[in-house]
């Protein structure tokens, strides 16, 4: 799915839940996101955890502000991670 920008790697809509893959990804002229000059996906990984350690420090730090976050977790499995987070509906009217 194409919601803007190329980090947090490839991305599925599937009833309501965004799934990213943690990928580097190549931005052309031989340049990665996270590698540089060469491919790093546990580059991507750790962006990925950092992504849900940047949600938990929002959500705490609002939490006597009417501010919502969505639902989110990592999923760790034979060496891929995937985050999945709850797709909000967010528009002019919603944005804080």
């Amino acid at each position: 799915m194409n919601l803007g920008g190329v980090a947090g790697g490839t991305k599925y809509l599937v009833h309501g839940v965004l799934y990213k893959f943690a990928e580097d990804v190549d931005l052309g002229g031989g340049r990665w996101m996270y590698g540089g000059h060469e491919r790093n996906d546990a580059a991507a990984a750790k962006a990925c955890g950092n992504e849900l350690k940047g949600l938990g420090a929002v959500f705490q730090a609002c939490a006597e502000l009417d501010l919502r976050v969505p639902l989110m977790c990592l999923v760790d499995f034979s060496g891929f991670r995937i985050s999945a987070q709850a797709f909000l509906p967010v528009g002019t009217t919603t944005l804080v």
